[in-house]
């Protein structure tokens, strides 16, 4: 399971610097966000001339942007557009005046936007995160996001980022099981970005606070019997690395993912919203000068919702036969399902990574399988559901009209299944 942890220099974070040579400029930021959802978003490519000089990009390598809250949301030339749009979604969603606390929200935006913050998603490069290769970080070690200072207004966060929960069930949040309950870097460094550009300034208090919550769960060992553990944090999770991370990590806990960090003896029925509050109130009310607590980034930011389910017969006579395989009540022990999507004949997933071996990886998180035994034991049926843009909140580029999954055995093609966009289509109205 991967875990996601800032890479943001701590000196950088505890002593961000307010020399002179900072550039800010004085005008606000929009007061409103028409587009809010990834469809709907204008993407330019290539960047221009004025942002370039603006921001201090690149042109060999920042390519595409997407302007939302007045933020540019920034990607090179090797980054699916439909990725970018994504990611965008997220800082829009983030920054708006649902998630924020009305009170603040504009001036919070205000001084991101004054001290020129930018996001930009990076894709991922062999085994590498890819961070390496986004000019100004060359320099740093290579690692899944890193946080904007005021002296580096710029915050990068890995591709992988762009993905977040979608199923209604709150509890299905608060299961191991979930692939990404690993963390968000994406959600996880636009909190330090707004920690150290904006809310230092809006609560002038807001760090002697943090300090303080942060004394307070050392002390008490709040986190003592969270899913991760490290020994350097006392046998507490990342979220004991230091109050900066302890109040990013809180965020993802906020937001309902990162459940790794949650304590292993919670009770698995609440989100892990409720389990923030319950757990660490101080750090709660914390993140509640900022946040507001009734709008959650799940489920209703995005248009992915699980919309489809049907079933492909497998015979367990082929796979004892072929492939030696035992099993018992529907679970095989000797060897390992694997699993190819393919919309209109081409290889898909659902964040379009641009390297092929992260995109079979995707494919696998997003299409989850179970094994129903079936009357006789000779016979079993996957069930494959497909979360997928619902219908009516989806443009072309989300939709095929052609569905087919192949299912591998030890990597020895088993059968496949095959549906269409009518059939889709059908279903998600029937049940929506």
């Amino acid at each position: 399971m991967k875990i996601f942890c800032t890479l943001v220099l701590v000196s950088a974070l505890l002593l961000s610097s307010c020399s002179d040579s900072v550039k800010t400029r004085t005008d606000n930021a929009p007061l409103t966000q028409s587009e809010m959802t990834a469809e709907q978003f204008n993407l330019i490519s290539p960047i221009t001339n004025e942002l370039i000089k603006e921001y201090g990009l690149d042109p060999n390598y920042h390519h595409k942007v997407i302007t939302v809250w007045g933020i540019p949301v920034i990607g090179p030339k090797g980054l699916d557009d439909t990725l970018l749009r994504n990611a965008a979604e997220i800082v829009a969603y983030q920054l708006s005046d649902s998630v924020l606390n009305s009170e603040i929200s504009v001036e919070i935006r205000n001084k991101l936007y004054q001290r020129f913050f930018s996001v930009v998603i990076f894709p991922e490069t062999g085994q590498q995160s890819g961070s390496e290769s986004v000019p100004g970080f060359t320099h740093l070690s290579s690692g899944p996001g890193y946080s904007a200072t005021k002296d580096k207004p710029t915050m990068v966060a890995t591709e992988t980022s762009v993905d977040y929960p979608t199923p209604s069930d709150k509890n299905y949040y608060s299961t191991e099981e979930y692939g990404h309950s690993a963390g968000n870097s994406l959600i996880h460094e636009l909190t330090h970005s707004i920690h150290l550009l904006a809310l230092r300034d809006v609560f002038p208090s807001f760090d002697k606070e943090l300090k303080s919550a942060y004394k307070n769960m050392r002390s008490n060992r709040l986190w003592s019997d969270s899913g991760i553990q490290y020994v350097v944090n006392d046998g507490m999770g990342y979220i004991a690395q230091n109050e900066v991370e302890y109040l990013a990590v809180g965020s993802e806990l906020w937001n309902n993912v990162r459940s790794i960090e949650a304590k292993i003896t919670r009770e698995k029925d609440i989100s892990l919203h409720q389990h923030l509050k319950q757990n660490d109130p101080q750090l709660y009310k914390i993140l509640s000068q900022f946040y507001n607590s009734k709008n959650l980034i799940n489920p209703s930011v995005s248009i992915y919702k699980p919309s489809y389910i049907y079933t492909c017969p497998i015979n367990y006579t082929d796979l004892n036969t072929n492939h030696a395989v035992s099993s018992t009540n529907g679970s095989y022990n000797d060897g390992d399902f694997t699993y190819t999507l393919f919309i209109d004949g081409n290889d898909f997933s659902f964040s379009l990574l641009s390297n092929p071996q992260k995109r079979e990886r995707k494919n696998r998180e997003f299409l989850s399988i179970t094994h129903v035994p079936g009357e006789y034991t000779a016979k079993d049926v996957i069930n494959l559901n497909l979360s997928l843009p619902h219908p009516e909140k989806s443009s072309s580029f989300y939709f095929g009209d052609n569905y087919r999954v192949e299912f591998y055995f030890n990597d020895t093609y088993l059968t496949e299944c095959s549906t269409n966009r009518t059939d889709i289509v059908n279903h998600s109205l029937t049940e929506h």
